[in-house]
């Protein structure tokens, strides 16, 4: 099965999609010089702590303090002011605040070190030869276990002996750099400039097996520089791609849009329509001309049955690639019997089984519902990119994220040539105001090709660009 992770930069911001046989399974956008990245080692100062509900809220710099689970008695060793080691679990959505965790992962190829964790733990997956072998291997590491956790991963099981030294040698390197900045801080901080976050985040990412392609070669060069050492494996897979049409090129923001519709057309003509709420999201199955499935044949129930298992197939597709998390409530279409609807729920469940947030599916309700959970890990897509009065419309960032990069794409077909883009004055203003969290190399440059103008009457979500004259 191909996938392949592309990597797109822009001065507002660095998207993320990974793509699965041609489709999007995983966006991310991450805005400006972001170093506060999902698994980001971070130093807050404790704000607030409640016992009753074994936390504390940190602040880590965002602005809103982040929520930091604790057992109690770690929690009566805090008091408000310390500073503290965390790892950024993911970013918050709305009101509620990004969420830590204590320990710090870092992952390799064979081995995830845990800068505060304890104890060694082996992948379920590993055979009883292979785990022989690597707790044996694993006992003449020097390993602090006071300080430091091990996980021993499956994919330990093919590294020779020399390799996986080599790889805990990098991993107790970087941790110990980690322990010394977070010495050394003495307010919060990100621990890792922008690239090596986005270096650690990757690393987090299943991707064995994935090409990588970023749209530049700076920063593919910072890439592999960061995963010498514990996963070169990433580094052969990472290819450069030199186009500012890297993801349009590729149907992303083709298919984003389909997403942010919330209306998702199904092959057999059927379509699944996505609506979110603050309380839940509703999917609803409609048919259409399902008498394209194979082997349907003019049967109602049949049709019913094979329109549901494409769009079980697809709803799994969609939890991950829009993020949604919380409850979601699916209405299929009638079927007759319950072998049908185990059919359903099974297909549904292996959609969702190498989903990396957790969900969890029931069964069919006496009104015909599916209800499951899918554990929030961070805004959705929705949150993201959507205005709030209007989810089909794109905010102001995003708006003006889309206008920077179709001014890079405007310069790129006229090399030598300056660019004017024009946009509503709102939109204008906030490409303004987002040049201070910039990358302010990448802005500089853009600067010296595109002028940025305001345009009175232009409707909020239309950009113009053209070559000057």
């Amino acid at each position: 099965m191909s996938e392949k992770l592309l990597i797109e930069t822009s001065p507002l911001e660095t998207r993320l999609a990974r793509l699965r046989e041609g489709r999007l399974e995983v966006f991310h956008v991450f805005h400006g010089a972001a170093a506060l990245l999902p698994g980001v080692p971070v130093v807050g100062r404790v704000r607030s702590t409640v016992a009753a509900l074994e936390a504390a809220f940190v602040d880590i710099g965002l602005g809103q303090d982040a929520f930091l689970s604790l057992p109690k008695v770690k929690l009566e060793a805090l008091a408000e002011g310390d500073l503290v080691l965390a790892s950024l679990a993911h970013l918050g959505v709305g009101d509620k605040g990004a969420r830590l965790t204590r320990e710090v992962s870092l992952p390799g190829r064979g081995l995830v070190l845990l800068v505060g964790g304890s104890g060694v733990h082996y992948s379920r997956q590993l055979d009883e030869a292979a785990r022989e072998r690597l707790t044996g291997l694993v006992a003449s590491f020097d390993l602090d276990r006071t300080r430091f956790g091990l996980i021993v991963r499956t994919e330990a099981a093919v590294l020779d002996d020399g390799a996986m030294a080599d790889e805990f040698s990098a991993l107790m390197d970087e941790a110990e750099t980690i322990d010394a900045k977070s010495e050394a801080a003495t307010k919060p901080v990100a621990l890792l400039c922008p690239d090596a976050a986005l270096a650690l985040f990757l690393r987090g990412m299943n991707l064995a097996g994935t090409d990588i392609v970023v749209d530049n070669a700076a920063l593919a060069a910072q890439l592999e520089a960061h995963w010498q050492g514990v996963r070169p494996d990433l580094v052969e897979a990472l290819d450069v791609e030199a186009t500012r049409r890297l993801m349009d090129g590729a149907g992303v923001d083709e298919a984003i849009e389909r997403l942010l519709d919330g209306r998702i057309k199904l092959a057999s003509g059927g379509e699944i329509v996505v609506e979110p709420t603050e309380a839940l999201t509703a999917i609803d199955v409609n048919t259409g001309d399902i008498t394209r499935h194979k082997g349907a044949g003019g049967n109602k129930a049949s049709r019913a049955l094979a329109t549901n298992l494409e769009a079980a197939d697809e709803i799994a597709r969609v939890l991950r690639a829009a993020n949604i998390g919380g409850i979601v409530v699916v209405d299929f279409l009638k079927m007759t019997g319950r072998s049908d609807e185990t059919r359903v729920i099974e297909r549904l469940q292996r959609g969702v089984a190498g989903d990396t947030s957790p969900v969890r599916i029931g069964g069919f309700s006496k009104l015909g519902l599916v209800d499951l959970s899918r554990a929030r890990r961070g805004p959705s897509l929705f949150d993201t990119l959507s205005d709030k009065s209007d989810r089909v419309r794109l905010n102001a960032r995003a708006i003006a994220a889309r206008a920077v990069r179709l001014a890079l794409r405007a310069a790129e077909a006229a090399p030598g040539r300056r660019v004017i883009c024009e946009s509503a004055p709102d939109i204008h203003a906030r490409i303004e105001t987002l040049r201070d969290a910039a990358k302010s190399d990448m802005m500089g440059a853009l600067e010296a090709r595109v002028m940025f103008q305001p345009r009175e009457g232009f409707a909020r979500d239309r950009i113009e660009t053209r070559i000057e004259s």
